[in-house]
């Protein structure tokens, strides 16, 4: 859309002799008796801009009311333009293209760089034709970069209808959305199925919109080229193959305590996506949060950024590639990532694994199983309660949970009445928790008689027998990276006359720290 422009008519323009000031440290060059147009034609390095000017509605723009702010290219910034455009001057450039690249170029208002925020600029302060410029103040007032490119040589250059910043570059306006050039980009090629494949090459065709009201597609996308995405893959099937576990363990019934399972093939696609623009000075070490989403905390997934020796590191795993990264899209911008880096927010994940049926469990001698009449929490008649028949102390009864992020997690088991004293182990380490001896033995008998120590769960409503179930919760441990199975023991240390057998309805990992 063109901007609308007042033309001054030469009479009412009074003018005054000029004064040049230096324009370091923030001062200023006032020359508040010309106009923008007339400050151009003067220098010699603004040649092209004035001539590429003429050849739409800017020129007649610059010596109009405003007030307007100009990033004006050098006649170098220009040959660079063509050359990587593979052109050789503004004859080739269409009327329509020139007049996009000067509305890129000029902010609908005036404002100094004493006034520049780092970072994105606000949403009501965008470029005329309604693009959001980044702004790097990294390097102080004297290295003021715009979009991460381009340079301002000589800014503050004050005139009757705006203020006028040299830069070093050609801003070049986006033309395509994320999907958009990710699609058509052949390196990209894989990672745009990928993308598609779950879905989110649809949220990325998605545009911000240029008038208020503002909307919130803005994107950051850590982009894996074609060459590296066989370790995607890799972690691709690893999910799947956790999910497809998830669904065998849990049937239907994906809820649990309000909590929601997402399907983390598609969050694993979701998490190389960050929620806004951030452009590469702007990442430095922190969390920062991605579309994918989780069944803990706020629900956000987040993306671990390390600056390290002038690198950045996504997840700990994989390198931005600088030169190829910051590419401006419609809506949003594009980093090069040189891997496919780690699922991070995997892990915590609260599941529920079934003890249902009793072929699940492992045994020593001494140690028999079976699956009871009862049915369970989580059963439909699907599922129901094993019983582990305990014959001599020592017996040991264990199941092997696969697939299971790293992280940290709390173990708690869902059971009914009865059950001898036992060790309750994970991996190999004895879990102590309230409820525990001084050697960290888990009476069952005595636990569940006493309801103080116990939450008493809802019987299954599908169940015709009425029976009560009871969390039993043991203790905390941690699942290192690579490390994805999680055995489960109960190792026998007496056996209670009364009622020896104990009952296990579903064992419960959940994060930690919620």
């Amino acid at each position: 859309m063109k901007l609308k422009y007042y033309l001054l008519l030469p009479f009412i323009i009074t003018l005054f002799v000029g004064c040049n000031i230096d324009a370091t440290e923030g001062v200023f060059e006032v020359k508040d008796e010309q106009l923008l147009l007339e400050i151009l034609q003067e220098r010699e390095d603004m040649s092209i801009t004035v001539e590429a000017a003429k050849k739409c509605y800017i020129y007649n723009l610059l010596k109009s009311y405003g007030p307007y702010t100009v990033f004006a290219p050098t006649n170098q910034a220009w040959q660079q333009y063509f050359e990587t455009k593979g052109i050789t001057g503004l004859d080739d450039v269409e009327e329509t293209v020139l007049e996009a690249i000067f509305e890129y170029h000029i902010l609908p208002f005036e404002i100094s760089t004493l006034n520049f925020q780092n970072g994105l600029m606000d949403e009501a302060d965008t470029t005329a034709n309604g693009y959001l410029l980044y702004i790097d103040l990294s390097g102080g007032l004297d290295n003021i970069k715009v979009n991460n490119k381009s340079l301002i040589i000589d800014g503050n250059i004050e005139a009757w209808n705006g203020m006028l910043h040299i830069v070093d570059h050609v801003l070049d306006p986006p033309v395509l959305s994320i999907a958009d050039y990710l699609e058509k980009e052949e390196k990209y090629k894989k990672f745009y199925q990928f993308l598609d494949k779950y879905g989110i090459s649809d949220t990325l065709s998605q545009l911000r919109q240029t008038e208020y009201p503002y909307d919130q597609n803005q994107f950051t996308v850590m982009a894996v080229p074609d060459h590296a995405m066989g370790k995607l893959y890799e972690i691709e099937d690893s999910i799947l193959a956790m999910d497809a576990r998830y669904e065998e363990f849990l049937g239907s019934d994906l809820n649990y305590a309000n909590k929601v399972y997402p399907d983390q093939a598609s969050e694993f696609a979701a998490s190389f996506i960050i929620s806004g623009i951030q452009y590469t000075p702007n990442l430095y070490s922190s969390f920062k949060k991605t579309l994918a989403k989780v069944p803990y905390g706020d629900n956000i997934m987040r993306m671990k950024v390390k600056v390290k020796e002038n690198n950045i590191v996504i997840n700990g795993k994989s390198t931005l590639v600088l030169e190829n990264s910051d590419l401006i899209m419609k809506n949003g911008v594009i980093h090069e990532c040189s891997d496919a880096f780690a699922y991070l927010a995997q892990s915590p994940r609260e599941i529920i694994y079934s003890a249902y049926p009793h072929e699940r469990w492992n045994t020593t001698i001494g140690a028999n199983k079976e699956n009871n009449s009862s049915n369970g929490y989580l059963g439909d008649g699907e599922y129901g309660i094993v019983r582990l028949k305990p014959s001599k102390v020592g017996a040991k009864f264990w199941v092997n949970i696969p697939n299971i992020p790293a992280g940290d997690y709390k173990l708690t088991l869902i059971t009914k009445k009865g059950g001898s004293k036992a060790k309750i182990l994970v991996n190999n380490k004895q879990m102590v928790f309230p409820g525990t001896n001084s050697e960290g033995i888990y009476d069952f008998e005595f636990i569940l008689a006493n309801r103080g120590r116990v939450d008493t769960r809802t019987p299954n409503p599908a169940s015709s027998t009425n029976v009560n179930l009871y969390e039993i919760p043991t203790g905390n441990f941690k699942v290192n990276q690579g490390d994805e199975n999680v055995e489960v023991a109960l190792e026998v240390t007496y056996l209670n006359t009364g009622s020896p057998d104990i009952y296990i309805s579903a064992i419960v990992i959940e994060p930690a720290v919620l």
